[in-house]
């Protein structure tokens, strides 16, 4: 059993108590229940309580439970019960996917399925700072993910008021040359690296360089699923593993593990390491610049950044 399902059985056992202390003390007070004696007053006080704690799930999920109220008062009656077995089975099988998704295989979606997933992170992430790594040039960082920084700048929209996107930091796994080869490979990567590094500059999002090299070795002594990774609130993170078919659609491995004390201490020494290793990457008047940050930078970074 997981440290996060104990945590989970202890807040129910917690709730339950309090709830029972708290009815038993009000329903003492005004003597609703004495003519069921003692015993039958408690079980109705802990039948109460149940009914309480199961209230309060169905809230959580109000939502879903809506949808599926709202479908099912559109299907007529004679295929309701066929439809109503079809989604049950497709409930099942989501069921299936969400335990595939916590383990070490993963699920394989593809470019749509992944632009509905990354939105729904940035969505539940909130306010919520974002660290990202990943170990694409620009261009075929817009190829795999032609949506993703356009999800995560709709998070800074939304929270306007309440919250920056400076939080966020993005580290690149390319070496020099190889950014260099990009920039320099025809016009069209040339306006889409620009285009990347302006957006990063226009958003305050930090963007680092890190060598592919470095990272590899970083990610596998501290047994990391893929060197990229989204690391949600420091809630949870979510690993990146593109499948790549030369003549295919893009297809993608993705892993997501809630965080606990074990994943969340190798990520901090993960990226601790890499914030010591990285370069600023900017691009200026046409030139490719990995700039060395002194400890100063180095410590804010990691401060207001990655460790807050």
């Amino acid at each position: 059993m997981t440290k996060d399902k104990i945590h989970s059985y202890l807040k129910d056992i917690v709730f339950a108590i309090v709830a029972y202390i708290v009815l038993s003390s009000i329903l003492f007070s005004e003597n609703l229940f004495q003519q069921f004696g003692g015993i039958f007053h408690h079980l109705m006080v802990i039948l109460i309580a149940i009914l309480i704690a199961k209230s309060i799930s169905l809230y959580n999920i109000r939502s879903q439970v809506s949808i599926l109220l709202s479908h099912d008062k559109t299907i007529p009656p004679k295929i309701r019960k066929p439809l109503s077995i079809f989604i049950e089975n497709d409930l099942l099988r989501i069921g299936d996917l969400n335990k595939s998704l916590l383990g070490p295989k993963g699920i394989i979606i593809d470019e749509l399925e992944l632009d509905k997933f990354v939105a729904a992170c940035f969505e539940a992430n909130g306010k919520c700072g974002y660290i990202g790594t990943d170990s694409n040039t620009p261009t075929e960082f817009y190829r795999l993910y032609s949506t993703y920084l356009d999800n995560q700048l709709k998070l800074n929209k939304k929270w306007l008021f309440w919250a920056s996107i400076s939080r966020h930091i993005r580290f690149l796994f390319v070496s020099y040359d190889e950014l260099k080869i990009n920039y320099n490979s025809g016009k069209a990567n040339k306006l889409m690296f620009q285009r990347f590094c302006d957006w990063h500059v226009q958003n305050d999002v930090q963007l680092l360089q890190v060598d592919k090299d470095i990272a590899k070795q970083l990610a596998q002594s501290r047994n990391m699923r893929s060197t990229d990774i989204g690391v949600f609130g420091w809630r949870f993170v979510v690993f990146y593993t593109p499948i790549t078919q030369p003549n295919g659609p893009n297809r993608y491995q993705i892993n997501m593990e809630p965080m606990n004390d074990d994943i969340m201490g190798r990520l901090r020494e993960y990226l601790k390491l890499l914030n010591d290793e990285a370069r600023e990457l900017r691009l200026r008047n046409g030139h490719i610049q990995c700039i060395e940050r002194n400890t100063q930078a180095k410590n804010d970074d990691l401060k207001e950044r990655i460790m807050w």
